[in-house]
């Protein structure tokens, strides 16, 4: 069946979602490696196809152990020509290793807000077909710059970097990979960021201001249906270049 794609899972709400319908649509075998449940990081890139980095609500800079162990791999990884995708804090993991900054941003993002498709022969390669740009899901406190090196391929009013890829490298600061009932559950899941941000229940409005944008827990799943069905086209766009890439 060939190596697998090597997932890291870091928080048990957000799981690779889509992206593991896609790569099961092309026969690639998966190994998750869940970093929530303390499962260890092997530093073997022989054994792999391809590295993924998901979601959590960890901080690069927090100096756990695993952090600074995915750092390692990641470098390890790109050196040697591996496949690499990171989403979320998986791809501020990314950044990091690559050279590049990671810091809270002023706008905390939480919701369905658009990100624009930059006009360049790298955002044309990896965005070939979608127009303009999309409206992607968000769940972010911090923002990154880009790696030495790197081409940004998406941003937005809120976060220049919403997007980057170097070689086959591919770092996205929002979450292409939900489906709708991760949606749902991040709105309902215990410890959201309501509570960070506004100290009482989800709003039902956009509140834009110094702590951040964001929106309504209503708001967000009513939109959940429509959203993921216009961002997975998307995804397949995207998920089957970065898949073209893995060694045959």
């Amino acid at each position: 069946m060939g190596k697998p794609i090597r997932i890291f899972r870091h928080s048990e709400h957000e799981g690779p979602g889509y992206l593991l319908d896609v790569i099961g649509r092309h026969g690639i075998p998966v190994e998750l490696v869940a970093i929530d449940r303390s499962e260890p990081v092997s530093a073997d890139t022989d054994a792999v196809a391809g590295l993924v980095f998901l979601g959590g609500p960890s901080d690069v800079h927090d100096g756990a152990p695993w952090i600074a162990r995915q750092v390692a791999l990641v470098r390890r990884a790109v050196g040697e020509g591996v496949p690499v995708l990171g989403h979320a804090f998986g791809a501020e993991l990314v950044t990091h290793a690559l050279g590049g900054m990671v810091v809270r941003s002023r706008y905390r993002r939480v919701g369905w807000f658009p990100v624009r498709c930059l006009d360049n022969p790298g955002a044309r390669r990896w965005l070939r077909g979608v127009q303009g740009g999309f409206d992607l899901f968000h769940w972010q406190e911090h923002a990154f710059s880009l790696p030495p090196g790197a081409t940004p391929i998406l941003d937005s009013p809120w976060c220049l970097t919403e997007g980057y890829v170097m070689g086959r490298v591919l770092a996205l600061q929002g979450h292409l990979e939900v489906t709708e009932a991760m949606v749902r559950q991040q709105v309902t899941v215990k410890g959201g960021p309501w509570s960070r941000l506004q100290g009482t229940a989800p709003p039902d409005n956009l509140t834009l201001n110094w702590e951040g944008v964001v929106q309504g827990g209503e708001t967000i799943t009513a939109q959940a249906a429509a959203k993921v069905e216009a961002l997975q086209r998307v995804a397949d766009i995207v998920y089957t270049h970065w898949l073209s890439l893995l060694p045959r």
